[in-house]
């Protein structure tokens, strides 16, 4: 049963840590998307060495923007194989 326990994140604060969105979609991309749930007060982006894949850190105005994009985001399929995984932060 502890195998397949769902491992429950709780989304506390306005900072997130995420990796998995392709490249190709560039910080640009990236900030429409976060955006769409809230204004940010800041947000970083970083290309992974294999240049496939962006990870980094967003900070939200607001929890309920963080914990909204957590709630829609977290484990979706990007293709491929790669799955968007997002972290809270304190």
């Amino acid at each position: 049963a502890a195998l397949n326990a769902v491992i429950k994140k709780d989304v506390a604060s306005p900072r997130l840590r995420f990796a998995g969105f392709p490249a190709a979609m560039g910080e640009a991309a990236i900030k429409v998307t976060f955006e769409a749930f809230g204004a940010l007060k800041s947000l970083e982006v970083d290309e992974s060495v294999d240049g496939l894949s962006c990870t980094g850190t967003a900070e939200f105005e607001g929890v309920d923007a963080a914990k909204a994009l957590f709630d829609k985001y977290d484990g979706v399929d990007m293709g491929l194989g790669t799955v968007l995984e997002f972290t809270p932060l304190p």
